[in-house]
């Protein structure tokens, strides 16, 4: 393992509300997806590898067509969320792919020092990456990084979405809660779930963008665990990355650090969300900000 931050990006997820695998998406002018501009910001901020968690049925294409490609940049491995146990009990995972949190985990048996997380279908922006790699470089860093956006510049003109709610004090994260369905409404955010529920544009979120370091894997194993083991857990729910923060923070066992670095993003969760995503893309290249052929 080099010395530099790992990154790792969360490629396994279905795409049900995008309607196919909107991880490989042409997005850039000569058809790149987003994780090729990702990894080509993590490299310039100072990250060294890669790992990227998919799902088997999407194996064969992503080692045969994508990896290559990817490998011109970085240091690029890939793991298989369904089909790893990371709890020396594959009982415990029927259904192989137990959401943001298991995915972690798994990624986490090809890291040994501090790494990042981030989607796939994400477009972050190179300062964040600045951000969370210095960070991540200090010789005695303790506090995990969350890199957060303004919830008005994530939302959706095409339907509702999921952010994770950021509660601070100043610089310290002191709860982060999922909220599902949240649309823009008369200058505010709502939630279509709870109508009373509104929040401002200007509200901090989390795009999953994380920063750890290596300690936060034997942090969320019995977490995993527990929840695996819970009888009341309804068939098919997912252990989330930010419920799981959000769990070690209530208990005072974490620190997380928030840095508004979140200066451009865009994001597919709508097929519709696609156009859109490749005018802002094309927009950055011919300010400059990135070449017209990525690698160039």
């Amino acid at each position: 393992m080099n010395g530099g931050p790992t990154l790792v990006i969360l490629a396994a997820g279905m795409g049900s509300r995008f309607g196919g695998l909107k991880q490989l998406a042409a997005v850039g002018p000569h058809g790149e997806a987003l994780l090729e501009y990702s990894l080509h910001d993590a490299k310039l901020a100072g990250f060294e590898q890669a790992v990227i968690v998919i799902r088997s049925t999407f194996e064969a294409t992503f080692r045969d067509d994508v990896l290559p490609r990817l490998s011109r940049r970085m240091d690029v491995r890939y793991v298989l969320q369904d089909t790893t146990a990371v709890l020396g009990d594959e009982r415990l995972l029927p259904n192989g792919l137990w959401g943001t949190g298991h995915a972690v985990l798994v990624a986490g048996r090809d890291i040994d020092g501090p790494f990042a997380v981030i989607n796939a279908d994400d477009f972050y922006g190179l300062s964040a990456y600045v951000a969370a790699a210095e960070r991540l470089k200090e010789p005695a860093r303790e506090r995990y990084v969350l890199i957060s956006y303004a919830m008005g510049d994530t939302l959706s003109p095409n339907g509702p979405v999921s952010r994770g709610v950021c509660e601070l004090d100043g610089t310290n994260l002191l709860s982060i809660v999922e909220h599902t369905r949240l649309a823009r409404d008369n200058g505010d955010a709502i939630s279509e779930i709870y109508p009373g529920e509104r929040f401002r544009l200007d509200t901090p979120v989390s795009m999953n963008f994380w920063g750890f370091t290596h300690d936060v894997l034997g942090r969320l194993e019995p977490l995993m665990e527990a929840f695996a083991r819970d009888a009341s857990i309804a068939p098919g729910s997912e252990f989330r990355l930010p419920d799981a923060i959000g769990e070690l923070l209530s208990s005072h066992r974490v620190s997380v650090e928030v840095v508004p670095e979140g200066k451009t993003w865009f994001g597919m969760t709508y097929s519709a969300d696609l156009d859109a995503a490749r005018q802002s893309l094309a927009q950055l290249v011919e300010r400059g900000s990135y070449p017209e052929r990525l690698g160039s």
